[in-house]
C-alpha cells in the first residue's frame, strides 16, 4: 500500500443490502448476496474508493465479507468497512426523539468483526424499535471495536421542521452538546443544497471548524445506485472525498479534521508543475527514496542528524540565488562527508516559491526588510516621491540660514567699526591718495544664481514627469513641453546677466590690482605725512562704506520666524486580502510646528532662539555636540538636513485593514501577517521551505491561526518543513512525516502519512516517541466514548 496520500478517497458509508428488510420491506428485496456485483459494479462506475454497507440495527458478516472481495479486484473500491446504522433513542425534554447513527467499525480484527451478529442477535433494539442511548453505548463495548459515529441529518440545520431521525431534532441546545464534546464524528447530508445552507449555518456560529460533514447515499434499491430508491429524482450524487490513506485509521484521521473532508477533489494543487515526487538520499552508498507528498512534508528526528543542512541541500546551499556563507557552506558539507551521506535531490531555484531559514521570519520584521521579501515586495506600492517635500522644508531653512548669515555680518560689521585719528592738515598735499576700496563696488551675482539654480531643479521635475507621458493625458504631455521650453529660455536669459556681472568683477578686478600696485609703488616715495593723510581718507571711505553696509543690511533684515505650509504626506497603499501595503515616509506631515520640532531636538534643554536677538557665539552655546571645527550655521545646516533626511526616508509597513496608516504593527501580528499572506498567494508556483515555523510564536497562536494557514498552503502548493512542535505534526494534519536518524553509522529514512502503519513502524508512534508533547497532541485528536484507538 502506497504511504502517502496523492488524491482524495471518494467515500459513501451508507448503503442497505436486503438484511434490512425488516424496517424496508420490500425497497431492499433485490439487494442480495447473489447481486453484490451490481452494488461493485455500481460502485466503481461513480469511482467510489471506500464503502460500507450499514443496515439497519443488523449486521451480515457474509455481505460484509462478499463486497470486501472487492478490494483485490479491477475496480476503483479500495477500502470496505463494516458498518451499522443504529437506531438511537435519546431523551428530549418530557418525551423522546430517534436519532439514526450510521456506525463504522475498524476492519483490523476480523474475529470481532464476525462476533457483530451475535452481539446484536442477543441484544435487539427493544424500546419501539430503538436502543436507548445508555443500551447503544453498552452494545459498542460489547462488541468492542474501534468505531466511527455519523448522525443522520438530512434536513438543514436551520430548518424551522427537523426530519423524522436528524440529529437537531433533539433541539439546540442537545444538537450543541453534540457538537462541543464530539460525539459524533461527522453529521451526514444528501444534498448540495444542504451543504450550502449547513455551511454559512456554521460560519454564522462560529462551528464551522468543528462540525464535519459527510453525504451518503442511503441506497435501497443497488440496480439505481446512486439513487436512494426508483423514485429518487436525482441527477448527480454530491459525493464526498477524504483526505486519507485507504484504511479504517486514515478514515478517523479524516473524520476528526473539518479540512480532509470536501465536496471536491481539491486537497492538491495539482496545476503546480514546481512539486517534487521524492527526495533521493545516499547513505553509505546505499541509496534512499523518500516519497514526497504534493501537501505538506515535515522532516523530523535526532538533533545531529542534520535536518535543517537537508534543507540546505535540496537548495544547493543557496538563498535567493545567493550562496550561504562559506563557513556554513563548509560546516554541512563536511558533516555530509562525516557521515558518509550525499542528498542526490536538487530543487532548482526556479521551483522554489520561498525558503525562510530558522528564525529568519522574525527578522524580516525586526530589521523592516519585508520589501526584500521578493513574495512580499511585489505588494508594496510605489514609494512616496519625497523631494517636493524636501524642497519645501529646504527653501525654508535656506531662509533661516540666510537670515542668521545677515544677522551675524550685521553684528560683525556693527563690531568692527574702528576708531581711528582725524588728521588735521592746512598745508598742500603733497602728493596723490590712493583710495584702495574699488573692489566693494564689485556687482554680486548670488541671488541670481539661486534664480538659475531653482530653474534647474523645475526643469528636473519636468523632466520628471514627461517621463510619466504613458499616463498623463496628450494636452497635458504638450502642455509640459511648452513649460520646459519657457523656462529654458528664462534660464538662458538669467544667465547671459550672470555673465555680463562676471566679466564687469573681471574689469573692477584689473583695475583695482592695477590701483593696488601703483600705489604700493608710490606709497615708497612719499613723506610720513602723506601717509597718514593717505591712511585717514582710505578709513573714512571705509567706514562711509560700512555704514552703507549696515544700513542696506537692516533695510533688508526682517527678524526671522519659521512659516511653513502645514502639508499633509499621503501613504501610498495596497490592499491584500485583510492587509494593506503601506509605502510612507517616516513623518506625516510638515508645517512651521514640524520645523521648530526638529530645531529643539539641536538645542540645549531649556534654551530657546530668539530670532532677533540671537548671536553667533549665543547659537554656538546652545547647540547640541556642537564641533566648534565646523562654521557654526553649516553645523546647523547639516544638523537640521540629517534629521529631515531622515524624516523623509522612506518606511514600509502592513496594517490590518482599518487600522491607522501609521501605525506600527505589534510584534505578536507579525508572524500572522507573514503566514496570512503567504497562504493567500496563489498566483506563483513553487516550493516553500521552512526551518522551525514555531520560532518565537506562541501555542496559542500556533493553535488559534498559524494551522489553518498551513493548511491553505498546503492546498495551493507543496510545503518541505523542519519542526520540534507536535501541533505541526498532529494537528497540522500533514500529509507526509518524514523521519529520520543515525542508526548503525547509517542514515535510516521513515515516512508516511499520520494514519500509515506497515510491520516495520507506525507513524503516529514515531511522532509520540521522538516529539515532546507528541503523545498528548495524538491523545486529543482521537475521541472518546470508548472509541479511543491505541497508538
Amino acid at each position: 500500500m502506497q504511504n502517502i496520500v496523492e488524491t482524495g478517497m471518494k467515500i459513501d458509508l451508507h448503503i442497505h443490502s436486503k438484511v434490512s428488510s425488516s424496517k424496508d420491506g420490500k425497497k431492499v428485496i433485490n439487494n442480495t448476496l447473489e447481486n453484490i456485483s451490481i452494488l461493485i459494479n455500481k460502485l466503481s462506475e461513480n469511482g467510489v474508493n471506500i464503502c460500507a454497507i450499514t443496515d439497519h440495527d443488523m449486521f451480515s458478516y457474509e455481505m460484509y465479507v462478499a463486497l470486501k472481495l472487492a478490494e483485490n479486484e479491477s475496480n476503483t473500491i479500495q477500502k470496505v468497512l463494516p458498518g451499522i446504522e443504529f437506531t438511537v433513542k435519546f431523551e428530549h425534554e418530557l418525551s423522546s426523539k430517534v436519532i439514526h447513527i450510521v456506525t463504522i467499525f475498524s476492519d483490523l480484527d476480523d474475529v470481532k468483526i464476525k462476533n457483530i451478529e451475535t452481539v446484536l442477535n442477543q441484544n435487539r433494539p427493544d424500546c419501539d424499535g430503538a436502543y436507548p442511548e445508555e443500551r447503544f453505548l453498552q452494545l459498542l463495548r460489547l462488541i468492542d471495536i474501534d468505531t466511527i459515529l455519523i448522525a443522520h441529518q438530512k434536513n438543514t440545520l436551520t430548518s424551522r421542521k427537523p426530519r423524522d431521525n436528524d440529529a437537531n431534532i433533539l433541539g439546540n441546545d442537545k444538537f450543541l452538546e453534540f457538537v462541543y464534546t464530539d460525539y459524533f464524528e461527522a453529521f451526514e447530508f444528501k444534498n448540495k443544497r444542504n451543504e450550502v445552507l449547513n455551511k454559512t449555518f456554521l460560519i454564522q456560529e462560529g462551528l464551522d471548524k468543528m462540525l464535519r460533514f459527510v453525504t451518503g447515499t442511503d441506497c435501497h434499491d443497488w440496480s439505481v445506485y446512486p439513487a436512494e430508491d426508483p423514485i429518487d429524482n436525482l441527477e448527480e450524487f454530491p459525493y464526498t472525498y477524504a483526505k486519507c490513506l485507504p484504511t479504517f485509521k486514515g478514515l478517523v484521521m479524516a473524520m476528526t479534521d473539518h479540512t480532509r473532508l470536501k465536496m471536491v477533489n481539491s486537497f492538491f494543487n495539482n496545476n503546480d508543475k514546481h512539486s517534487i515526487e521524492f527526495i533521493e538520499l545516499e547513505s553509505n552508498n546505499k541509496r534512499i527514496t523518500i516519497p514526497m507528498s504534493k501537501g505538506i512534508n515535515v522532516v523530523i528526528g535526532d538533533n545531529s542528524v542534520g535536518k535543517s543542512m537537508l534543507l540546505h541541500a535540496l537548495t544547493s546551499f543557496e538563498k535567493g540565488g545567493i550562496k550561504l556563507p562559506t563557513k556554513i557552506r563548509d560546516g554541512y558539507k563536511n558533516h555530509l562527508k562525516r557521515n558518509n551521506l550525499k542528498i542526490k535531490t536538487a530543487i532548482p531555484i526556479n521551483q522554489i516559491f520561498c525558503f525562510d531559514m530558522q528564525g529568519e521570519v522574525r527578522t524580516k520584521f525586526e530589521e523592516n526588510i519585508l520589501n526584500a521579501t521578493e513574495f512580499l515586495g511585489k505588494h508594496f506600492p510605489s514609494t512616496v516621491d519625497a523631494q517636493p517635500y524636501k524642497s519645501i522644508i529646504n527653501n525654508e531653512i535656506d531662509k533661516m540660514i540666510s537670515y542668521l548669515k545677515k544677522k551675524f555680518q550685521l553684528d560683525t560689521y556693527i563690531e568692527n567699526l574702528r576708531t581711528f585719528s582725524i588728521v588735521v592738515s592746512e598745508s598742500n598735499a603733497e602728493s596723490m591718495t590712493f583710495l584702495k576700496n574699488l573692489r566693494s563696488s564689485k556687482p554680486k551675482n548670488s541671488k541670481i544664481r539661486n534664480i538659475t539654480s531653482s530653474i534647474d531643479e523645475t526643469l528636473i521635475s519636468l523632466d520628471k514627469l514627461l517621463g510619466l507621458s504613458p499616463d498623463l493625458d496628450g494636452e497635458d504631455v504638450d502642455f509640459i513641453k511648452i513649460t520646459i521650453d519657457k523656462f529654458t529660455k528664462i534660464k538662458q536669459k538669467y544667465e547671459k546677466k550672470i555673465k555680463v556681472i562676471d566679466i564687469e568683477s573681471q574689469r573692477i578686478e584689473k583695475i583695482a590690482k592695477i590701483i593696488d600696485k601703483v600705489g604700493e609703488e608710490h606709497t615708497k616715495s612719499v613723506s610720513d605725512n602723506q601717509k597718514k593723510n593717505s591712511s585717514f581718507a582710505t578709513n573714512t571711505l571705509n567706514l562711509k562704506t560700512q555704514l552703507i553696509e549696515i544700513m542696506k543690511l537692516r533695510d533688508e533684515l526682517s527678524v526671522y520666524q519659521p512659516s511653513i505650509e502645514e502639508t499633509e504626506i499621503s501613504p501610498n497603499c495596497n490592499k491584500i486580502f485583510d492587509y494593506e501595503f503601506i509605502s510612507r515616509l517616516n513623518v506625516d506631515r510638515i508645517g512651521k510646528d514640524y520645523l521648530i520640532s526638529r530645531l529643539s531636538k539641536l538645542i540645549k534643554v531649556n534654551k530657546v532662539i530668539d530670532w532677533e536677538t540671537i548671536t553667533k557665539s549665543e547659537l554656538q552655546d546652545i547647540l547640541l555636540r556642537y564641533d566648534p571645527t565646523v562654521p557654526v550655521l553649516q553645523f546647523l545646516k547639516s544638523s537640521l538636513d540629517n534629521i529631515i533626511n531622515e524624516d523623509l526616508s522612506q518606511k514600509n509597513t502592513i496594517i490590518c485593514e482599518g487600522t491607522d496608516k501609521y501605525a506600527e504593527m505589534s510584534s505578536g501580528l507579525d508572524a500572522k501577517v507573514y503566514f496570512d499572506i503567504l497562504s493567500y498567494e496563489t498566483t506563483k508556483d513553487g516550493i516553500y521551505i521552512i526551518d522551525q515555523p514555531e520560532d518565537n510564536i506562541s501555542q496559542s497562536a500556533i493553535k488559534t491561526y498559524l494551522l489553518d494557514r498551513f493548511k491553505t498552503m498546503g492546498e495551493n502548493r507543496q510545503i518541505i518543513m523542519v519542526t520540534h512542535n507536535p501541533q505541526f505534526i498532529v494537528n497540522l494534519d500533514i500529509d507526509n512525516l518524514i523521519f529520520m536518524r543515525q542508526l548503525d553509522e547509517e542514515i535510516q529514512v521513515q515516512s508516511g502519512a499520520l494514519e500509515f502503519v506497515c510491520n516495520d513502524y507506525n507513524i503516529l508512534d514515531i511522532v509520540a516517541d521522538n516529539i515532546d508533547g507528541g503523545l498528548d497532541t495524538i491523545q486529543k485528536r482521537w475521541k472518546r466514548y470508548e472509541k479511543v484507538t491505541n497508538v
